[in-house]
């Protein structure tokens, strides 16, 4: 199973490849930023293998917006490729908000909410999402929400929602040491 896992602390980053890396093929990043580049292209690496077996270098190295160049028609063609993309995301619920485009925004670099974001742009491209919070954000407004929230409270997936495009979204708490990434796949994939 291809699964993407975004956490800003690296002791999180470990667990996740200590208790996810052995069986599946496991991609983890550690920020906000980095999930663009993943969430709406997939597998990178792949993607530029694939590029490369066709004949054309990762980036394009004319962008035209007017027309679409055969660089383009063979991007389309390895992008809608079903093996490069996630089959689930697992990301934390806050993060810095530290995507350059949004520098000039109010907030920026400080701990946003912006798991939400990341798991509903997975969902629209297809792979099922956890969030998962974790007891270090709780000094935050957006944290001690969560915390009184009924949705959140205990160690359990309290919910999971399912979409008409067959993804899955729920929310774990976790007040462990680091999160329990396999728990929450387990818990994810079983209902």
């Amino acid at each position: 199973m291809k699964i993407l896992v975004i956490d800003d602390l690296e002791k999180n980053r470990a667990s996740a490849q200590e208790q996810l890396g052995q069986d599946h093929d496991l991609t983890i990043i550690g920020s906000y930023k980095e999930t663009f580049d993943y969430l709406w292209y997939g597998d990178t690496n792949l993607i530029e293998k694939l590029m490369a077996e066709k004949g054309f270098p990762a980036k394009n190295p004319e962008p035209k917006f007017i027309e679409k160049t055969p660089w383009d028609k063979a991007f389309d063609k390895v992008i809608k490729s079903p093996s490069v993309y996630w089959d689930v995301v697992l990301t934390d619920a806050m993060m810095p908000f530290d995507y350059k485009a949004h520098q000039h925004d109010p907030g920026y670099g400080e701990e946003k909410m912006v798991g939400y974001q990341i798991a509903f742009n997975a969902i629209s491209m297809g792979a099922s999402s956890a969030i998962i919070f974790s007891q270090h954000h709780h000094q935050s407004a957006e944290g001690r929400i969560l915390e009184y929230s009924s949705l959140f409270f205990g160690r359990h997936f309290k919910e999971i929602f399912k979409f008409t495009n067959g993804t899955k979204l729920g929310f774990f708490q976790d007040t462990g040491e680091v999160k329990n990434w396999k728990k929450a796949l387990e818990k994810l994939l079983e209902s």
